[in-house]
């Protein structure tokens, strides 16, 4: 069970970069845009739109689980098909 404990924390850390590498990405795309887009008057736009950014990465990991089937994890939860 062990193995199972590091594999988790070392996947939370994992996610937990991704997620600040991400917001920081973000921020320097938002910048950009509202550049380009003659925003920049708006205080914390970047920031703004950063967690739009963050958000559409989020929706589009959801579209996949949308996907699935109902039963689809009725064999790690030991529940018979219906």
């Amino acid at each position: 069970m062990s193995y199972a404990n590091t594999l988790f924390s070392t996947a939370t850390q994992l996610a937990v970069g991704l997620g600040i590498t991400l917001g920081a990405i973000g921020i320097r795309i938002g910048e950009h845009i509202s550049e380009w887009l003659h925003i920049t008057g708006i205080e914390g736009i970047s920031f703004r739109l950063a967690f739009v950014f963050i958000a559409l990465i989020c929706l589009a990991g959801m579209f996949d689980t949308l996907r699935l089937i109902r039963d689809a994890g009725s064999a790690v939860s030991q529940k018979k098909k219906a």
